[in-house]
């Protein structure tokens, strides 16, 4: 492509008059724009009463085309251009015959109608509005090529050359039922990894032994991510290593992180090859103008604590371990790691600090210990010879290696 030529996305949002409503109040505008300001009203308090991502949500959403398009040009235009530069950058693993799953409203049904304009599309999707809108838009578009099925994945009867998942992972996957925050980094993996079986058969069964998954899903690289290409692997679909890339995409006020790949039956992998691409694409710094969160602390834990300089338990009223607090170093002694948690991970952080202050740390941590004990707590200090880090998480992934 050349310096200034526009990329595919960018070409087909125009095709198709797409105007983004960016920011925080670009759906409500876009909302007075279309409705006047007392319709928009409502119609933004109306859909503030769903979950988002639930079928009510797209059910509203979708129950006017002018509601459903300010609503995806407020929050998807981003997502509708880079998923589009996705699949025109991987178009050899595009078949004759097309699966498109969770087609919504049939934005991104559009563009592959007319990039493959010889092809059989088939678009799925449980919502029964965003299938109508979808119909009457390929039908404005002249798409002759597509058909649109109100269904789930298990009531697909045909198998295709290409499947095609844009944000569906997320939708079919309850993380409710996975308790696994804050538990050893290997079973996270393997729990998302379990959660994620069914989801993955129900793919798999339309796709033809020599066919190709395209997906583009909501996700960080984290153990949910990490579980999905386990459990491809674990039936024979081995994730296309090159073909991997992670996209930050705006969405309303904010971004959210995206990660794309092509997978296919017969390429080879091993747990070793899928934690070694996984690590690579952890990015995780801390310094102290930075503090890290949950997951991403212990996986920085994991790759950098070293010598315990002092940490303590903190002892509840029933004789448990209500908290943790402990100033480590890092693997080459140059900084100082400041860490806390709770039990099950209910809160996990960490601090970077520059070692020169390690007389300043001990003292805020005799400062959180006296605290505690003014409020009828106890402590008990952690000795070197202990798992400093919740859930033996060091113990664990390295002996996975």
């Amino acid at each position: 492509m050349g310096k200034h030529e526009l990329s595919p996305g960018v070409k087909y949002l125009q095709s198709i008059g797409f105007s983004p409503a960016r920011g925080e109040h670009g759906l409500p505008r876009r909302l007075y724009e279309v409705f006047g300001q007392k319709k928009g009203d409502e119609i933004f308090e109306q859909a503030s009463q769903f979950d988002s991502g639930s079928i009510e949500f797209y059910e509203f959403m979708n129950s006017d085309p002018k509601i459903s398009r300010s609503f995806i040009e407020a929050f998807d235009c981003d997502i509708i251009k880079e998923s589009c530069n996705f699949i025109a950058n991987n178009i050899e693993y595009f078949g004759d015959s097309i699966l498109e799953v969770g087609c919504n409203c049939g934005y991104i049904t559009g563009f592959l109608a007319s990039l493959f304009p010889n092809a059989k599309i088939v678009a799925i999707d449980r919502c029964v509005n965003a299938i109508r809108n979808a119909e009457a838009r390929m039908a404005e578009m002249g798409v002759e090529n597509v058909s649109f099925l109100n269904c789930t994945l298990d009531e697909v009867q045909e198998k295709f050359d290409t499947i095609v998942s844009m944000r569906t992972l997320q939708e079919n996957i309850n993380s409710d039922d996975a308790p696994f925050y804050g538990e050893a980094l290997l079973f996270q993996i393997a729990g998302y990894q379990e959660l994620t079986k069914r989801y993955t058969e129900s793919l798999l069964n339309c796709l033809k032994d020599d066919g190709a998954l395209v997906t583009f899903e909501r996700v960080s690289n984290d153990p949910l991510l990490c579980g999905w290409w386990f459990q491809l692997h674990d039936q024979e679909c081995g994730i296309i290593k090159e073909t991997k890339k992670t996209y930050l995409c705006a969405e309303g006020k904010g971004k959210s992180e995206f990660q794309a790949f092509v997978a296919k039956r017969g390429i080879e992998s091993n747990y070793q090859e899928l934690l070694e691409l996984w690590y690579k694409a952890i990015n995780v710094n801390v310094d102290g103008k930075n503090q890290l969160t949950g997951w991403n602390a212990l996986v920085y834990l994991k790759e950098n604590a070293g010598k315990l300089v002092r940490g303590v338990y903190i002892i509840g009223d029933k004789n448990e371990i209500i908290g943790r607090f402990a100033i480590i170093k890092d693997k080459d002694e140059d900084n100082l790691v400041y860490y806390l948690s709770a039990p099950g991970g209910q809160k996990v952080e960490v601090s970077g600090f520059d070692s020169s202050l390690i007389e300043d740390l001990k003292k805020r941590l005799q400062e959180t210990i006296d605290v505690n004990i003014a409020d009828g707590r106890t402590y008990r200090e952690i000795n070197a010879e202990e798992d400093v880090v919740e859930g033996n998480l060091c113990n664990m992934v390295e002996a996975s290696r």
